[in-house]
């Protein structure tokens, strides 16, 4: 999985995280200026939590500030203290994306704690491959609301935040959004993703002509 983004007329760009204050998903790599803010979902496996572990541990050893969030408290709270053991730089939300008041909640608990939102990087997401034909409504919903309604209220919601100031929005996409692969059947996966793409193609075009 890559990420793909949406940047506005002054929105940051580049590899790493560098100082400042955003709301990160896992997977992004925006260059910041001294004292921005990030926010970050974690709802991902293992490794790939580990990886944003890392990134958001770099974001603010080089300056940053981050906003994370989960829907398992415990494992935020272990998060948190991996990524800043003194608890200054780092605010938690805890609560499930696919209910628009989780991103509007990380959004403000950015901006509250450290005055203002430079970038978002949407990576909160499931994976769980399943055989069209036995899919349910269910499976269906929970790819959908976890990874595209997810990533397009909480991107709403740093749109706006942003909107004065310009920033970044980074999504995280998937080679399943554009090709199957025969060993792991995932069509609402694949659907999911998809969408997050279509969101961020349209996002780049909307908030570049955004009065910002």
């Amino acid at each position: 999985m890559e990420p793909i983004s949406s940047r506005t007329p002054r929105g940051l760009t580049g590899a790493g995280a560098l100082p400042g204050n955003g709301i990160v998903s896992e997977s992004s790599r925006n260059q910041f200026g001294a004292g921005s803010t990030g926010l970050t979902n974690i709802r991902a496996p293992s490794p790939r939590l580990r990886t944003s572990l890392r990134r958001r541990k770099r974001f603010v050893a080089e300056g940053g500030r981050v906003a994370i969030n989960g829907r398992d408290a415990v494992k935020l709270q272990a998060a948190a203290r991996e990524i800043d053991p003194t608890g200054k730089k780092v605010v938690v939300v805890t609560g499930d994306v696919a209910n628009p008041a989780t991103g509007i909640a990380l959004i403000d608990a950015a901006v509250s704690r450290f005055g203002q939102l430079d970038m978002l990087a949407n990576n909160a997401g499931v994976f769980t491959p399943k055989p069209f034909l036995e899919l349910t409504e269910a499976d269906y919903d929970w790819n959908l609301n976890a990874i595209l309604k997810g990533s397009f209220f909480t991107a709403q919601a740093a749109a706006k935040a942003m909107k004065d100031r310009g920033g970044a929005i980074v999504q995280t996409g998937s080679m399943w959004a554009i090709q199957a692969i025969g060993a792991t059947p995932s069509s609402a996966y694949s659907a999911a993703k998809a969408g997050v793409h279509a969101l961020t193609r349209n996002l780049a075009i909307e908030l570049e002509r955004a009065a910002f």
